[in-house]
Formats: structure tokens, C-alpha cells, sequence
């Protein structure tokens, strides 16, 4: 997860920023408080990525069902740390606004959360058969792709599904160019005011 030269490396350790023009780690997380029987929280992220426009705010999503929000500039540890679900996060991004992040969980659920709002749910969205294994937030729409072999596109303002793609074959990854989804956006809002006129 990159934002220009910095890259944000996640895993079963703490998360760190490395700088690959200098080859440095500019910056190392810590973990949460211990528990109330005094054992370490386990770490183990699955997802992150920094907000739009922002080198030093990111979330992350993990195997036990955080989220967490971290301010390089404010301190180490997560600055949010919740627990929407108790399994598995498989992926998480942040809208292109900024203000909301869109989450995904090995049960196939999408979901629409308010980052200023502590990560309460916006919105759910229904579709997902299975896994999902990657998504993808860009302009209006957010696109995914699971282990019932489709993609499906959403708009993530009013959970219109957009398209729905048999691909006959497991995906893993998802990419979109910034730039088509853009023109994507535009044809199907001006097919939209062409069909209420």
C-alpha cells in the first residue's frame, strides 16, 4: 500500500512505513494496551491503506475483525481501535472523499462505515455469494470480486447495482484505472437523467 514514496507493509507484525528512496523505515507502529488478563493482543493485518490525499493517516483491517485508524503524526498506537465483527476482515478502503471507508469479511459481507463517526455502518450492501477476496473503491462505485466467481460493481452512495460479471474462473485481486471509472461514472449518471426525462 503505497502513497508516493512511502509504503505502508502490514502482516503478522506491527505495521511500518518504509521509504524506498532512502531504504528507511520512517516509521513503526505499536500494538494496543495488553488485554485485561495481561496478554498481548495478537496482531495479525490483513488490509490497509492511507486515506486519500494523506501520508500520515491509514487504516487497517485484521484476521480477528478490527479496524484501526492510525495518525503517524499523532502517536504510534491506533488512534481508533474497534471491533465490528468478531472474524475475519478480508479488505478494507477508504472511499475517495475520505470520510468512509468500505470494509469486506470472509462471510461475504460488504460493508459502508463512517470513518468521523468511530466506524458506525452507513450501509450494508447484498449481493456477495461467499468470500470476498478483493474490492476495489474508485469515483462512485466500488467493485469486487469473491469465490462465487463475479464481479460485481456497485454505486456506494445509493447501493445500485451497476453490473454484475460472471468471470467462469477464482479471482484474487482486483485493479481499476482511476480514469476509466470516471467516464464509467459519467455514462451511467447521464443515462440516468436520459431515462427520468
Amino acid at each position: 500500500h503505497r502513497m508516493k514514496s512511502q509504503y505502508l507493509c502490514l502482516g503478522q507484525f506491527l505495521p511500518q512505513i518504509f521509504d524506498i528512496e532512502t531504504s528507511k523505515c520512517t516509521w513503526r507502529g505499536k500494538n494496543v494496551p495488553n488485554d485485561q488478563d495481561d496478554l498481548e493482543v495478537p496482531m495479525f493485518d490483513t488490509s490497509g491503506s492511507f486515506l486519500p490525499g494523506s501520508n500520515r493517516s491509514f487504516v487497517i483491517s485484521n484476521g480477528y475483525g478490527k479496524i484501526r485508524l492510525y495518525d503517524v503524526c499523532a502517536q504510534v498506537r491506533p488512534v481508533v481501535d474497534i471491533e465490528p465483527w468478531n472474524y475475519y476482515l478480508s479488505n478494507i478502503k477508504p472511499t475517495e472523499c475520505g470520510n468512509y471507508v468500505i470494509y469486506s469479511s470472509q462471510k461475504g459481507e460488504l460493508t459502508k462505515a463512517d470513518i468521523r463517526m468511530d466506524f458506525r455502518t452507513v450501509h450494508r450492501f447484498k449481493g456477495a455469494k461467499g468470500t470476498i477476496r478483493d474490492l476495489a473503491v474508485a469515483s462512485d462505485f466500488v467493485a469486487w470480486v469473491g469465490l462465487d466467481r463475479y464481479l460485481r460493481v456497485y454505486d456506494h452512495e445509493t447501493k445500485e447495482s451497476m453490473a454484475n460479471v460472471y468471470l467462469k474462473q477464482k479471482v484474487n485481486s482486483l485493479l481499476i484505472d482511476p480514469q476509466s471509472a470516471k467516464e464509467y461514472t459519467l455514462a451511467i449518471h447521464e443515462k440516468r437523467q436520459d431515462q427520468e426525462v
